[in-house]
């Protein structure tokens, strides 16, 4: 699948922290203020790639009510944070829904360390990055949503929510 990495992720260890901020003003330490809930991180670098993070949170939704959290992660150079008022700002204003605002973390960080810690190859996609509930990588899709390998991963993201709600089941990490 070369580019396409839907298959559950061999990355050792926790996620590197990445600091951000929500559009609310809140800062957020990904993943440590996230963790003990599995999450997906939907990663974006450009604005014109809003309409694949809708498709995602579209496509993800359902398993909200069995515990998922969704984060939209637009990724920012450091070099416009002196801007940042200005753009999240601007993000904010046209996001309507306080929750949304809540779940939208802006990182203002060299584009290319955040995307090495991610394991992102790419960015000219969205990216979904799935954090299982110990902020460990548990699998990762650059897929477009409503593709056959969008759906293979939120059927991964499934299999990690629904074994995190049976308590009967045996939780080693893997996915």
């Amino acid at each position: 699948m070369a580019d396409r990495d839907v298959a559950p992720s061999r990355q050792e260890g926790r996620l590197p922290t990445i600091m951000g901020r929500n559009l609310e003003g809140h800062d957020v330490a990904l993943p440590s203020d996230l963790a003990g809930r599995p999450v997906v991180l939907l990663v974006a670098f450009r604005m014109w790639q809003q309409r694949d993070v809708d498709r995602w949170v579209t496509e993800l939704a359902p398993l909200a009510d069995a515990g998922l959290t969704v984060v939209e992660v637009p990724v920012i150079s450091w070099s416009w944070t002196r801007l940042r008022r200005f753009i999240d700002g601007g993000m904010a204003k046209s996001i309507p829904d306080r929750g949304v605002r809540e779940r939208t973390i802006t990182v203002y960080d060299d584009v290319g360390s955040v995307s090495k810690k991610l394991g992102i190859g790419t960015t000219s996609r969205v990216t979904a990055v799935l954090l299982d509930a110990g902020g460990r990588i548990a699998a990762r899709s650059d897929a477009r949503p409503g593709s056959e390998d969008a759906l293979t991963f939120v059927g991964l993201v499934g299999n990690v929510v629904c074994r995190r709600a049976d308590p009967e089941s045996e939780s080693d990490g893997s996915v």
